[in-house]
C-alpha cells in the first residue's frame, strides 16, 4: 500500500505521471495507492491544446493508471480533502 499526499495538481505533467507509474509499478497485483487532494488545491491549470484554463481532474487522471478509483471527501479534516483510493 502506499499512501501519498504529493500535491499532484501543482505538478508538471511529466513528473506527475513519472511518479504515478512508479508506484503503480511497485504495487502488488491487489495493491493500492491512497492519494489525498486538499480541497484548497483544487487550482486552474493551463489546458495549452485548447487555450485555456481549467481544473486539475486528478480522479479522472488517476483512472488512466488504476482499474479501480474511488473518491471521497474528507470535510472534517482542515483544509478539506478528497482521498481517493486506487486500486491495481
Amino acid at each position: 500500500m502506499v499512501i501519498s499526499s504529493l500535491g499532484l495538481t501543482g505538478m508538471a505533467s511529466e513528473l506527475r505521471t513519472r511518479i504515478v507509474r512508479q508506484v503503480e509499478a511497485c504495487l502488488a497485483p491487489a495493491g493500492i495507492m491512497m492519494q489525498f487532494q486538499y480541497v484548497t488545491s483544487l487550482a486552474l491549470v493551463p489546458d495549452l491544446a485548447n487555450r485555456r484554463l481549467r481544473r486539475f481532474q486528478e480522479g479522472e487522471f488517476l483512472k488512466k493508471y488504476f482499474s479501480s478509483v474511488r473518491a471521497k471527501p474528507v470535510f472534517r479534516n482542515l483544509p478539506p480533502a478528497l482521498v481517493f483510493t486506487c486500486r491495481k
